[in-house]
């Protein structure tokens, strides 16, 4: 009886996996870039590999929760 339920719910879980995993590959957009919105406009930003450029002085001045801790921490 063990053995039979054992089986009955390994079969149950294969599905279920197999429906998940399904789901997931279908649902994915085939989408090789995406728009970020600045100050200075829209840009285009591959997910392709490469080499990404981060302008870090922009997003320390431009993120707010960064210049809230930085001000807290001469504090």
């Amino acid at each position: 009886m063990t053995k039979n339920l054992s089986l009955i719910l390994n079969a149950i879980l294969f599905v279920a996996l197999l429906i998940l995993y399904i789901l997931f590959f279908k649902s994915q957009k085939k989408s090789t870039s995406d728009e970020i919105s600045t100050a200075s406009g829209v840009n285009k930003v591959s997910t392709k590999g490469g080499i990404v450029y981060i302008n870090i002085d922009s997003v320390l001045n431009n993120y707010k929760m960064y210049v809230d801790l930085q001000s807290e921490l001469p504090k």
